[in-house]
């Protein structure tokens, strides 16, 4: 299990108000949060904000979300930093979307330590309908093999992107779609300074319908591809286009 799963991790739960129950929308504080036990992810005590009722980490957030039948939305508050604490890749489930507020980055670290020892750390997996990133931005390391997210087969037409920039995986993809997997790109995705921005291989598929002509897609400053098709693969993009990047 991850420490960001034990009781200690964050301050140590001072309030003399329970915290709210919570359903459907839960609050993740990177700075100011608790994965303490008495916390709910409410964000709120005794019908006011109490920061520390709010998660300290999206890993922590995700084991008490489960695999929920119903839509829910896990909301980071910003502006912060979510790093410190997470076990990354971060597993979105099925019915799940995680929603910066403000400024929310999520710097994923070149390595993360596994049962086999050292790999490359990738962002996010998306490999369920229904689920999504949205108002991120996901920076990441020099390390080989590692993508920003990576999608896999399971994830579906419902499974999205919408203004989640994704950068700086210098080594690596920007997003990553593998097996039959499949991603909507909404408006506002930005994939920059990465080895390649878009790369599908296998069965994968990759669209967008945006026609937001002041909130287009963007591929640009990638090494190599923008966007990087093989197998049999597809993309289809309709609407307002962003500026393709070198290599495209």
């Amino acid at each position: 299990a991850s420490s960001a799963d034990a009781p200690s991790d964050g301050p140590a739960f001072d309030g003399n108000l329970a915290c709210t129950g919570t359903s459907g929308t839960y609050y993740v504080d990177p700075n100011n949060g608790s994965d303490a036990v008495d916390a709910t992810g409410s964000d709120t005590a005794g019908g006011q904000t109490k920061a520390m009722c709010a998660f300290k980490t999206i890993t922590h957030a995700l084991s008490v979300v489960g695999s929920p039948s119903t839509s829910t939305k896990i909301v980071v508050l910003g502006p912060a930093t979510v790093s410190a604490g997470e076990a990354f890749p971060l597993t979105v489930p099925q019915n799940v979307v995680i929603e910066g507020q403000a400024v929310v980055t999520v710097d994923v670290p070149a390595t993360a330590t596994t049962d086999a020892g050292v790999a490359a750390a990738n962002g996010f997996v998306l490999a369920h309908p229904a689920s999504g990133l949205e108002e991120l931005t996901i920076t990441g390391q020099s390390l080989a093999g590692a993508a920003g997210v990576l999608v896999q087969s399971g994830s579906a037409a419902t499974t999205y992107l919408k203004n989640v920039v994704v950068e700086s995986f210098s080594a690596g993809d920007g997003v990553h779609v593998s097996g039959s997997g499949a991603i909507t790109l909404q408006e506002g995705v930005v994939l920059t300074k990465n080895l390649n921005g878009l790369v599908l291989g296998d069965t994968a598929s990759a669209m967008s319908s945006n026609t937001n002509q002041s909130n287009p897609l963007s591929f640009t400053q990638n090494t190599q591809d923008g966007v990087l098709v093989s197998g049999s693969a597809s993309v289809s993009f309709v609407g307002a286009a962003g500026a393709m990047g070198a290599g495209s």
